[in-house]
């Protein structure tokens, strides 16, 4: 059972701070997870996490400051290295995924990226014909974005670019929501930015799937403190539609990689079988069988570790949800 608690105003406490809810704004929440840790690149500190009793929004509370975050991101953070193997195989998926965007967006869109880290998906997208433009907050990963690739990338948050609204047929936010400050901000930012019509597309880990809840405190999609909220596709659907678009379709991922790693975490944990945890890794062909055959079948069921959000500007202006509405049941 979570732990009831309550939090006192806004507070800076060392380099940490707590906040209320994002989506409603309320201080009322219970713990669910009290000591975590980061279990990815092993850096000190111990992590809250809590569940808001009013809407169910799960977020990092308190949580490190904006000055203290960019610690948390080392030069060998994944989404910076792209080499080898995997390398190869990220490349050809974001080929993929720029040549499907064809279908729908218009001839020579403007698309932006936020999070676009060094660039692996902006490159595709302007080989198939889009003008590109990326956020990035990482400035190692937007110079690596510039100086290699020769992409116009902003350096910072999508909050201080400086950016004109309606001027973007396409938002793509892959991965980044659940590391924003302020999601319900970027997210109503997006909408400014984009033209009627324009496109939405948001991919996260998704806290209410199976493996989240088998896992709990080791699932590898929590990721703290790198993730200061984390998503299920009620809360998500929900928070997008408060910002004035419209949802027009909700996907679920093929992710073994969830199944891999927070199995190493928990062997990791367990002294006399420890070392086993080296042979934990995608990259191991009959552990990457099985997370898929497992992945798949969430698939099928809605039930997958990560999501996509897709989601439209209306051609005409519509009525948004109240910031303190209750979320929908489904």
């Amino acid at each position: 059972m979570p732990m009831p608690a309550r939090s006192t105003s806004p507070s800076v406490i060392g380099n940490r701070e707590s906040v209320p809810c994002n989506y409603c704004h309320a201080d009322n929440f219970d713990v669910l997870l009290a000591h975590g840790r980061d279990r990815r690149h092993h850096l000190p500190g111990e992590f809250r996490l809590v569940k808001c009793r009013e809407c169910s929004l799960v977020y990092l509370n308190p949580r490190p400051t904006a000055a203290a975050l960019s610690a948390y991101y080392p030069p060998d953070y994944a989404p910076y290295q792209q080499r080898g193997l995997f390398g190869k195989l990220t490349r050809w998926l974001r080929r993929r995924e720029a040549l499907g965007l064809r279908h729908s967006l218009p001839a020579s869109a403007e698309v932006l990226e936020v999070g676009c880290a060094a660039g692996d998906l902006l490159v595709p997208l302007r080989d198939a014909g889009f003008r590109v433009t990326g956020v990035e907050l990482s400035d190692h990963a937007a110079t690596i974005a510039r100086d290699r690739h020769q992409l116009h990338v902003h350096t910072g948050t999508l909050g201080d670019a400086p950016l004109a609204g309606q001027s973007f047929d396409a938002v793509i936010m892959r991965n980044v929501i659940e590391h924003v400050p302020d999601p319900k901000g970027d997210l109503e930012k997006a909408a400014s930015l984009l033209r009627p019509g324009g496109l939405l597309t948001l991919r996260t880990d998704n806290v209410a799937s199976l493996d989240a809840r088998l896992f709990r405190s080791l699932w590898y999609g929590l990721d703290l403190p790198r993730h200061l909220t984390l998503f299920s596709p009620r809360t998500l659907t929900a928070s997008v539609r408060s910002a004035g678009l419209e949802v027009t379709e909700v996907q679920y991922s093929l992710v073994p990689t969830h199944w891999i790693m927070s199995l190493q975490y928990w062997i990791s944990d367990r002294r006399a079988i420890a070392p086993a945890s080296r042979l934990m890794s995608p990259r191991n062909p009959l552990l990457l069988a099985m997370g898929l055959a497992i992945a798949a079948v969430q698939k099928v069921l809605h039930d997958s570790g990560r999501f996509v959000v897709i989601a439209r500007k209306p051609l005409t202006a519509s009525t948004t949800v109240p910031i303190g509405a209750q979320l929908p049941e489904h």
